[in-house]
């Protein structure tokens, strides 16, 4: 059994990756924490899309590989079915760029771990948390609370 694996350069959550014609990449807004009010959740059902930028460099791979992406939820729980997608290495610093639209149904609070395998060996796991911010109750002022200074006279 031949364990020859990619190395990871990079795995990150963003808002979206730019490729530009020269095939230079860029990450816009990493994000390792996701924080959404309550009133901005998706309605039942509705599953927010983020962004998975995976970075491989072959090392002493080479040929084609399968990379598979695994996520689970805090409680261990797979989100859905894992995405696959299909890379062809040709050794030494030659590698290539995984992105992937990932959906996570936030559906609890905590950390969502998302397994990266290469022809099932996995590679690292890329954290993803979720905190859920209530909505705060307004408190009752007084009315000479709400009264605003007059600006001073010089």
């Amino acid at each position: 059994m031949d364990l020859k694996s990619p190395y990871i350069a990079c795995a990150a959550f963003c808002e979206r990756v730019l490729e530009e014609q020269d095939g230079v990449l860029s990450a816009i807004g990493i994000v390792n924490r996701l924080t959404v009010h309550a009133t901005e959740l998706p309605p039942a059902g509705g599953v927010p899309r983020i962004t998975l930028l995976v970075m491989l460099k072959a090392g002493d791979y080479k040929g084609k590989g399968k990379v598979l992406i695994d996520g689970k939820s805090p409680t261990g729980k797979s989100l859905s079915k894992p995405v696959e997608i299909d890379v062809e290495l040709s050794g030494g610093d030659s590698g290539c760029n995984v992105i992937a639209n990932i959906g996570v149904p936030l559906k609890q609070e905590g950390t969502y771990w998302f397994e990266i395998y290469f022809n099932a060996q996995l590679l690292t796991r890329a954290p993803l948390s979720f905190v859920l911010m209530m909505p705060t109750t307004a408190k009752k002022r007084s009315p000479t609370a709400s009264r605003q200074r007059s600006p001073r006279r010089p």
